[in-house]
């Protein structure tokens, strides 16, 4: 019965169980210093003897001068005088008759001489003018039936006096029923106050029979004016007239811009006038200087404003588009005023004037003048520039999280402008250095700061380039960043003459290129390179069969170091979502490989070898099979104090990795 019982013990079927160890491969991969940095072989170019160069060349946006060269003109004053004005007289008709002939009688004429009574008061004592130009006729009509000739000059007296005015009649023959008409100059005479007509002397050969005489005006002495000009008057009237130009005034421009043309952009002056005539007047005033387009050309700028006596008038001129020049194609440093009188209406009321009695006129900047363009010695004048050049960086570092050591690098700033002047550059180069926007900072070389207008060439010191690059993560930065002032026309090139013209305007820009290029022998600190791949690099990785548990496992790694520098190696294995699982080493301290050797001028000679063994507990293992990515870091370094070194596309880092776990089977 026992042996029966054992035998249906026995025949009861039960699974064996055993432990068995599986070799997973993780990853195998060479990497190759070409490979991290391949994403952007626009940037990196390989050199002689495969040493990779960073190198980029960019054009910066250019600058525009736009609206900051300006000129203020000064607070000007001048005076516009009245000048010599026009004044008409009434001509003035004497009729005079002959001593010893009976008027409307007839009788015979002897021959005589004789001398007529003055003339008083030709011009009344109420008048008073004092001549600047213009002359003065007398003429005299014989009535008489025989003819007359004069014997003495005729002359205008003042009631002081003095001869005024001088007609020279001596042996003027006046034939019977003629005239005859003597002129002289007023020029600086003085007419009015009672001025009388004198020395009127003449002698006939008379008649041989008796002869009609006529009844009055025997002779007849008409006195006038023409073209007579005043500088002084008191008078009872006065005509209408335009003294057309009649004086200029300059106001000086005292702005250290000296102006061979300028076009403006904009600006405003405000022209104030201030009457100091005690008459009405209306007042045309040009600019002789000051431009605007009419038709298609250019004439000069000219308008009115009507003054009442005494009276105060401002004119608000808007610059827009129109042109400072000299007429003379000269150097502007002043506007010259022309003005012109109009006395609107006959005045008919008593009006004393004098040539001297004046407009005030005045001008003030209200806004700079705005140079659109402009021929003139520029003043010392400075421009901001503020431009960002952009580097395209990223693309490089998407994957390799560098900070270059970077002892020496070629720098080198194309300069271009269309500005005339000579400038002189105070600008800096900045980069940000940290996510706080601190920067790095490179000043343009004293020596190279002068810019002569056209192309120039800024070469900045390679090694101060290299501590600026040091400062920047990934040692290239995204972007360069040139802001500063430039002194256009500095003190020792300004030359106040001819010479001196250069053109200028609103669309002169300052412009050029950044040509940076980094060998890249150079030292790594604290640089970093990241990538991602599948699990075994899509190789199978999971065990077949029936698994139901896992035991435990490890980690080995066998690493070779062919590049010039110290390697720090992480894994992560991630999942099918790419989130982290399990980090190798556990501790996330990387696995440390030494430097390959390398000869006297930084090449690598001889690679350097690790093996690494991880231990994995029941947890750690588990998670090694459904792992669906392996992420690597890579941590970069150079000995610290040790030189740079020569990077070359063939140096690379060579990574096995793979792990053997315990699985328990029906257990």
């Amino acid at each position: 019965m026992l042996a029966v019982q054992c035998s249906r013990e026995l025949q009861t079927p039960v699974a064996p169980q055993w432990d068995v160890d599986l070799t997973v491969p993780i990853t195998d991969r060479t990497l190759t210093l070409g490979e991290m940095i391949e994403r952007d072989t626009s940037l990196i170019h390989v050199g002689a003897g495969n040493q990779l160069v960073f190198s980029q060349s960019v054009s910066a946006p250019p600058t525009f001068v736009g609206d900051q060269i300006s000129l203020t003109p000064s607070y000007g004053t001048a005076q516009l005088r009245l000048g010599p004005f026009n004044v008409t007289m009434d001509p003035v008709i004497a009729n005079m008759s002959v001593p010893g002939l009976v008027p409307g009688s007839t009788m015979p004429i002897p021959p005589s001489a004789f001398t007529l009574p003055d003339v008083p008061d030709v011009i009344p004592h109420a008048a008073s003018v004092r001549c600047k130009s213009g002359s003065i006729g007398m003429t005299i009509r014989n009535n008489l039936p025989v003819d007359v000739i004069g014997t003495a000059p005729v002359r205008l007296v003042d009631n002081q006096g003095s001869v005024q005015a001088f007609f020279d009649f001596t042996d003027v023959s006046i034939p019977t029923g003629e005239s005859q008409t003597v002129y002289d100059s007023l020029e600086d005479r003085t007419l009015g106050n009672g001025t009388s007509v004198s020395g009127l002397s003449f002698r006939t050969g008379g008649s041989s029979a008796p002869v009609p005489i006529p009844p009055d005006s025997m002779l007849v002495a008409t006195l006038f004016v023409s073209g007579l000009r005043v500088s002084d008057a008191q008078l009872s009237g006065l005509p209408a007239q335009r003294l057309t130009d009649n004086d200029r005034a300059t106001i000086d421009i005292v702005d250290s811009t000296i102006i061979q043309e300028v076009r403006a952009k904009s600006g405003r002056l405000a022209l104030e006038f201030r009457n100091r005539i005690d008459l009405g007047v209306v007042l045309k005033f040009r600019v002789s200087e000051l431009w605007r387009s009419v038709g298609g050309r250019w004439v000069q700028f000219e308008d009115s404003v009507a003054l009442s006596a005494l009276g105060e008038a401002s004119y608000d001129l808007g610059l827009a588009g129109y042109r400072i020049s000299s007429p003379t194609g000269g150097l502007v440093t002043s506007m010259e005023i022309v003005s012109s009188v109009i006395i609107p209406d006959d005045i008919t009321t008593p009006v004393g004037l004098h040539d001297t009695d004046k407009v005030d006129v005045s001008m003030l900047a209200l806004a700079p003048i705005i140079v659109d363009s402009a021929s003139a010695v520029l003043k010392p004048t400075w421009i901001d520039l503020n431009t960002t050049i952009g580097l395209n960086r990223d693309q490089m570092v998407e994957k390799f999280k560098w900070q270059l050591l970077i002892p020496s690098a070629s720098l080198v700033l194309n300069t271009r402008s269309s500005i005339g002047c000579p400038a002189d550059l105070f600008l800096t180069l900045s980069a940000k250095k940290n996510s706080a926007g601190d920067l790095a900072v490179l000043e343009i070389p004293a020596t190279q700061r002068r810019l002569s207008g056209g192309q120039g060439v800024i070469t900045f010191d390679e090694t101060e380039v290299g501590r600026f690059l040091s400062q920047i993560p990934g040692g290239v930065p995204d972007s360069i960043h040139i802001s500063g002032k430039v002194l256009v026309n500095p003190a020792d090139a300004y030359y106040p003459g001819p010479a001196g013209v250069r053109r200028i305007g609103r669309n002169c820009s300052f412009g050029g290129t950044v040509n940076l290029n980094i060998p890249l022998k150079i030292g790594f600190g604290g640089s970093t390179y990241c990538d991602t791949v599948g699990v075994g690099d899509g190789d199978q990785h999971r065990a077949d069969g029936e698994v139901d548990g896992v035991n435990n496992g490890r980690v080995l790694m066998e690493l070779e170091n062919a590049l010039p520098m110290q390697v720090g190696i992480s894994l992560r294995l991630l999942d099918f979502m790419g989130q982290p699982m399990l980090a190798i080493p556990q501790s996330g301290v990387p696995v440390q490989v030494t430097s390959a050797a390398v000869d006297a001028q930084g090449n690598v000679v001889l690679p350097a070898h690790s093996r690494v063994v991880l231990e994995l507990n029941h947890a750690e293992a588990q998670l090694i099979s459904p792992a669906e990515f392996v992420e690597y870091t890579f941590d970069l370094s150079t000995s610290l104090g040790s030189p740079a070194v020569y990077f070359k596309t063939s140096d690379y880092i060579h990574v096995r990795c793979w792990s053997e776990i315990s699985y328990g089977v029906n257990k």
